[in-house]
């Protein structure tokens, strides 16, 4: 595979969850995505769960009429009365004709990390990437996949907030199988963990 910026490729299907992020900032959760749709989106909900399976509506977001093209979302979530150490947050996607899309998944620990940390879940991955940054700053964060022979095949900058960040990323699905790094350089510090790809 030859190295690619993971915001310049896409991958249509029907209406794809190109990126899933959130990050725990002031008990409040951020969360930010882009879709690539080939039909136009009537509205987006976000949805929360502490058992990841019993999920109900925390905000909903109306579509743009824009189709072949990346659009980006935010929503805000209000979690200071949640309990649980992890909540579960899923996109429901409603497209005009009445179609529905869940996306993957996505893992926040609201526990409070003192030192910066980074995970990569699951472990083997098979289709979609998640990486959790617990981060004791504000930074911007260079991520790389690297394969076995130290070459990087996949790469993107992100915008790390004080707190846990989780990041949903749909494109490792092209990777070949085999043994990968997933190395974050923070600017101050670099994490590289240790992943593998089945098929």
């Amino acid at each position: 595979p030859t190295e690619r910026d993971w915001r310049c490729v896409f991958y249509v299907l029907n209406c794809e969850v190109v990126t899933f992020k959130a990050a725990l900032q002031n008990e409040k959760t951020k969360l930010d995505w882009t879709v690539l749709c080939d039909q136009e989106v009537d509205y987006f909900v976000v949805e929360r769960s502490i058992d990841g399976v019993n999920f109900s509506q925390a905000d909903m977001i109306p579509g743009r009429p824009v189709i072949n093209a990346a659009e980006s979302y935010s929503a805000t979530d209000e979690v200071g009365l949640v309990t649980a150490d992890i909540i579960y947050y899923r996109l429901k996607t409603v497209s005009r004709n009445g179609k529905i899309k869940l996306s993957n998944i996505l893992v926040l620990h609201l526990n409070k990390k003192t030192a910066t940390e980074i995970q990569v879940l699951p472990n083997p991955v098979k289709s979609r990437l998640q990486l959790i940054i617990n981060s004791d700053m504000n930074a911007i964060a260079q991520v790389y996949i690297i394969d076995g022979t130290g070459k990087v095949v996949q790469k993107c900058t992100e915008n790390v907030l004080q707190g846990s960040n989780t990041f949903i990323y749909s494109q490792t699905d092209n990777l070949q199988a085999g043994t990968y790094y997933m190395r974050v350089n923070t600017g101050v510090k670099v994490f590289t963990k240790k992943f593998s790809v089945i098929k």
